[in-house]
């Protein structure tokens, strides 16, 4: 459905005829997620400013048109999802404000990648977290908008702990200035004067753009004890960083699943790790094979099998099933010898050992670079397409079972040869989701081939069994929440619009807590009187 000429214009007069776009092929580049398309925008914009924000979802409620929002675009849920929508592509507000090192703060506009931000702490001897899927993504979409698990969140906490004041655009075209910012002008504190609305900014999984627009937040920094700059060694593909001094960087592994997750418990208690994450699991039992072509130059994943036949990497791949990384920071380098000690009475406690083919120096550059800099997520699609499943948060033990019916499930797709074989168990995540330990968050991996409909449908089917296995067995919704499942059902299973949303709503009801999304629905009914944002509070029937 084309705007009409008086709404398109009134867009126009906003940010200029250079910074919107109806034109099909620009639109169909913002339809066109991991080489399927979704629904095509109605026209795309670029706006520079807050003021500029606030005038096109104005314009929007005048002429009852939807708006979504994305910033970096990672994700397909940064795409359209229903008919009637403008998509505000906020590149344009790429500024890093202020970075206040005594009060340990940034503010920062949408399209500030949590890579551009941690280059520039660095120097200042600051860090910020760094979300799973990595370097590139923005820092206000990932701490505001959607998910926040991220491998530092031992140390960093979630991306809602470290959200402070937010300047936020609502869909009835209001400016909400939340805590100090609101009351004093300052950025350093998310709550207050009055109840707290961290919940409806983001919550646990976030509005993902479509709840009107975040325009600017105050972000909660942490201390680096790092060097200013790292010094690169290797060469593409595998670019590699020199360990500091104070630093170190280990695979450490276990017997079983069991004692991998026993040994999360002892390393909250003991307080180390500035990374611990199961990495290299998203692979599988191809994880060891996948590492060493990643390392070489002169080789190509073409040659996988070949590789996958030495008996070498056999072994080493064997050890690896249950493992995880973890990087230690001292604030000196006698810091970082007690905890390396601390280390190792854990994994003494628990059976574990440190995996010596991981100990080589190449191999440490190269984890160490990966998983600081989260610079490498191009090798999650290496088959074409993945989804996760089974992967709700939660108490380490309490994992246990969703982790062992994701790779019952798995097993029953790969049989068919409708996936990956990556031997089921490609399950990876950090050992932490919050700051100091105590919950976290993994998924088992299910590579697909994007360009064979049957492949995708029976990832998309694998997803959706998770979905609805949590919320029999009582954990909390994964993925995302519904939009995963209506967007992924819809374009995977290739259902209508009304089907999908039918599909939704039949979620949404067998959710754990389904008053949450009676509760959203009725801060929609306020803020959103002429339904100008996107499907995630659509209304549950009472």
């Amino acid at each position: 459905m084309v705007l009409k000429e008086e709404e398109y214009k009134a867009l126009e007069d906003i940010v200029g005829p250079r910074n919107i776009s109806e034109d099909p092929v620009i639109l169909d580049s913002y339809a066109c997620w991991g080489g399927r398309f979704h629904t095509r925008p109605e026209a795309v914009i670029l706006p520079a400013s807050t003021e500029e924000v606030q005038a096109i979802i104005k314009v929007c409620n005048r002429y009852k048109i939807r708006v979504k929002c994305h910033s970096t675009g990672w994700n397909p849920m940064g795409g359209v999802s229903l008919p009637r929508t403008v998509l505000l592509d906020l590149r344009r507000m790429n500024r890093i404000i202020e970075i206040n090192e005594e009060r340990m703060y940034a503010v920062v506009e949408p399209y500030v990648t949590a890579g551009q931000l941690q280059a520039e702490l660095m120097k200042r001897g600051l860090c910020n977290h760094l979300i799973g899927a990595g370097a590139s993504c923005s820092v206000v979409a990932c701490t505001a908008c959607y998910h926040g698990e991220t491998p530092m969140g031992i140390y960093t906490g979630h991306a809602a702990e470290n959200l402070l004041a937010v300047e936020w655009v609502l869909p009835n075209g209001e400016i909400l200035r939340t805590g100090s910012l609101g009351s004093t002008g300052n950025w350093f504190c998310a709550e207050g004067p009055g109840p707290s609305v961290r919940g409806l900014v983001r919550g646990i999984w976030g509005t993902k753009g479509a709840f009107g627009v975040i325009t600017k937040i105050g972000y909660k920094l942490h201390p680096w004890h790092g060097p200013p700059k790292l010094e690169i060694t290797g060469r593409l593909p595998a670019y590699r960083y020199k360990i500091p001094e104070n630093m170190d960087i280990h695979t450490v592994a276990f017997h079983s699943m069991k004692d991998l997750l026993e040994s999360a418990y002892l390393l909250y208690n003991a307080k180390i790790g500035y990374v611990v994450h199961k990495q290299f699991g998203f692979f599988g039992n191809l994880q060891w094979a996948m590492i060493k072509i990643a390392m070489d130059p002169t080789k190509t994943y073409w040659q996988l099998e070949e590789v996958l036949n030495d008996p070498e990497v056999q072994k080493i791949t064997e050890e690896l099933k249950y493992s995880y990384q973890i990087i230690l920071m001292g604030v000196s380098k006698k810091h970082l010898e007690w905890q390396e000690k601390a280390l190792q009475q854990i994994l003494n406690k628990v059976g574990g050992w440190i995996v010596q083919a991981c100990e080589e120096p190449a191999v440490k550059e190269f984890m160490f670079a990966w998983l600081h800099r989260l610079g490498y997520k191009n090798y999650n699609f290496y088959v074409g397409g993945y989804l996760p499943g089974y992967s709700p948060p939660g108490a380490p033990r309490a994992l246990i079972p969703a982790i062992e019916e994701s790779i019952r499930a798995k097993k029953e797709y790969i049989e068919k040869k409708l996936i990956v074989d990556d031997g089921a168990d490609a399950v990876m995540g950090p050992l932490s989701c919050i700051g100091g330990g105590g919950n976290m968050y993994f998924e088992n991996f299910c590579l697909f081939d994007i360009a064979d409909p049957e492949s995708a449908k029976a990832a998309m089917e694998f997803l959706l069994k998770s979905l609805e296995w949590q919320r029999e067995h009582g954990y909390p919704g994964n993925n995302g929440g519904p939009q995963d499942a209506m967007v992924g059902t819809g374009l995977l299973l290739g259902l209508s619009e009304e089907q999908a949303i039918a599909r939704m709503r039949e979620i949404l009801k067998k959710c754990t807590h389904p008053d949450t999304y009676r509760w959203q629905a009725k801060f929609k009914k306020v803020f959103d009187p002429n339904d100008v944002s996107c499907y995630e509070y659509l209304r549950l029937e009472e």
